[in-house]
């Protein structure tokens, strides 16, 4: 699995003469600098797939080196194959957004991109398997000029996903639960026939979820106030000194 010192990302709204409106951090899990544990799958139809299935070069752990410009995970498919990348927590994680760059290349590779899929997941890989998951977000009918343009391969660079994100996709769950086992089900690409020796191909060169992090409330209107939790949210409440 990654593991990799980033720095976590804050966010803060204020109001007035500095009152916060909203605190929120983000906090990679896996891919991107993630540093949550973590093992990862590549899934073709219904079969785990071994080094041998992958292009030369294109290891799956290149879904989450955080190495912008390499080579990404390439993965041969055809117009009747769905192609999933998964990442199975050694603990349960929240997940609350994902991110996906494309692969880095110096030709039009943006055509092997993912252009319909599924966000799965399931409390553990064997349910998985079985059957039993749920789907936490999806989206269909994307384009070559829906992903970013402009990440050219270089083999040897150090740029990081981490420090990039304007050049990733970004995707909100509105459905999020405590899971083990999340899975990005890929069922086509920009374009499956695309000529000049890149059809029959998918591609994607980071895949990164996020969550685990915290909300502080707004301040407006809790002066004198103590911020408490339930273990799952934070909330403003009185000082229990003043209510005895």
């Amino acid at each position: 699995h990654q593991s990799s010192n980033v720095p976590t990302i804050l966010s803060a709204t204020e109001i007035g003469s500095g009152a916060l409106t909203s605190f929120t951090q983000e906090q990679a899990l896996a891919g991107a600098g993630g540093t949550a544990a973590f093992t990862a799958y590549g899934i073709k139809n219904t079969s785990y797939l071994t080094s041998s299935d992958y292009h030369t070069g294109h290891v799956i752990s290149n879904l989450y080196d955080n190495y912008l410009r390499r080579a990404g995970t390439l993965v041969a498919i055809s117009n009747s194959d769905t192609v999933s990348f998964a990442y199975d927590f050694s603990t349960p994680q929240i997940v609350t957004k994902y991110r996906m760059w494309p692969r880095a290349t110096s030709d039009d590779n943006d055509v092997q991109a993912p252009s319909s899929w599924q966000l799965r997941a399931a409390t553990t890989k064997t349910l998985y398997d079985a059957g039993t998951y749920t789907i936490l977000d999806s989206h269909t009918g994307l384009g070559e000029l829906d992903w970013d343009q402009t990440i050219v391969y270089n083999g040897t660079a150090t740029e990081l996903n981490s420090d990039n994100l304007s050049k990733a996709n970004e995707y909100n769950l509105a459905t999020i639960g405590a899971y083990k086992y999340y899975v990005l089900h890929i069922t086509s690409v920009v374009n499956i026939s695309a000529g000049s020796g890149l059809g029959g191909l998918l591609s994607l060169g980071e895949f990164a979820l996020y969550g685990g992090g915290f909300t502080i409330p707004s301040q407006v209107g809790h002066s004198g106030k103590i911020l408490k939790t339930n273990g799952t949210s934070l909330k403003w409440e009185a000082p229990v000194d003043a209510l005895l």
